[in-house]
């Protein structure tokens, strides 16, 4: 029997119990005991499990039982390895995905709202301003220190002014066209 004990290979036994009664199970081989003691119960598998290989090599068929064990076997670890691949390349186009649309958005984001930020600013800038200038009793010397920072302003404003141009010539009336 070491010789038959060699020849046969370990397969997996499934044990549950039921109140007082173990199930044991041995799916690749259809086989399965139950009984009130677990160490009976595993003997008697394990000696039907012998018995089946016995009438199959005696049938010269032992291939069938050890080549569907080993078939089985493989199919289960290709299965496993095909899911744990395809979990894998779903994780990594979820990442790689993620880290697209997060460069993209940052990228556009980023200046649309510095150049929103810039415009706001100068916007609230410009009422604080005229806020105050409407607050404020304009003397003389206020109208003078005005008129300087204006001045002073016309050489950097002029390019601006220039591209503003066309706006200005649909919202301004001629000089000529007022009297």
């Amino acid at each position: 029997m070491s010789e038959q004990e060699s020849v046969i290979p370990e397969f997996d036994i499934s044990v549950s119990k039921v109140g007082n009664e173990y199930t044991l199970r041995i799916a690749e081989l259809h086989l399965i005991e139950t009984g009130l003691d677990l160490e009976a119960a595993y003997k008697s598998i394990e000696s039907r499990k012998h018995d089946l290989f016995a009438a199959y090599e005696k049938a010269g068929r032992l291939d069938d039982l050890s080549v569907s064990h080993q078939a089985s076997d493989r199919d289960n670890r290709l299965r496993v390895f095909a899911v744990k691949s395809g979990l894998v390349a779903l994780v990594g186009v979820i990442v790689v995905s993620a880290a697209a649309f997060s460069f993209s958005y940052a990228v556009r984001e980023s200046t649309r709202k510095a150049g929103l930020k810039l415009g706001r600013s100068a916007i609230k800038q410009v009422e604080r301003g005229l806020k105050d200038a409407a607050k404020k009793e304009l003397t003389p010397e206020r109208k003078e220190k005005i008129r300087v920072l204006v001045s002073d302003a016309v050489p950097h404003l002029k390019p601006y002014v220039r591209e503003l141009r066309p706006l200005f010539a649909e919202l301004c009336v001629p000089v000529d066209q007022l009297q």
